[in-house]
């Protein structure tokens, strides 16, 4: 039996929605696809999900592991394992066999971008930072040299350094 990827995933979709919140769902799961499921033997598969990064993707896989499994085992009628790959799933162009050539224009970048260092921040002048203190309201006689420390604010002042460093 061939299993459709697209079919059972929107089946296994529509069988997570009901058995979860609709933010966890919408956040979550929905923007997740199957991309391909292969038969092993008679009573087992192994799908392999996409996810749009690195983040979502452990999130899904920490958190809605066993959800989405038991939701392709149901709709598969197998045992279903789980990989899980960062990317988004694009189907790849056909070539025909008789065009062996490809254009030069197929090469080429579809946007030009700036050269990444093009623009580097210039480091801002005395004259700017002043500007940015008065602007600030910052008083310049607080700093830390004369900050009075004691056990009521001590860790007012570690953090207060840590956030300076």
């Amino acid at each position: 039996m061939q299993l459709d990827t697209s079919t059972v995933w929107s089946r296994a979709l529509s069988d997570m929605a009901v058995g979860m919140s609709s933010q966890h769902y919408h956040m979550w799961i929905e923007k997740v696809t199957l991309g391909e499921l292969r038969e092993v033997g008679d009573d087992r598969a192994i799908g392999v999900l996409f996810a749009q990064s690195a983040m979502h993707l452990q999130m899904v896989e920490g958190r809605f592991y066993a959800s989405i499994k038991e939701a392709l085992d149901r709709v598969t009628g197998r045992k279903v394992e789980l990989q899980f790959k960062v990317g988004t799933l694009t189907p790849q162009p056909q070539l025909e066999n008789n065009s062996q050539e490809v254009s030069a224009s197929h090469h080429l970048p579809t946007k030009t971008e700036p050269p990444l260092f093009a623009s580097l921040p210039v480091a801002p002048t005395i004259d700017a930072l002043k500007a940015a203190l008065l602007k600030a309201k910052l008083r310049p006689d607080f700093t830390f040299d004369n900050f009075a420390v004691s056990t009521t604010n001590e860790m007012a002042h570690a953090a207060a350094i840590a956030v300076s460093k």
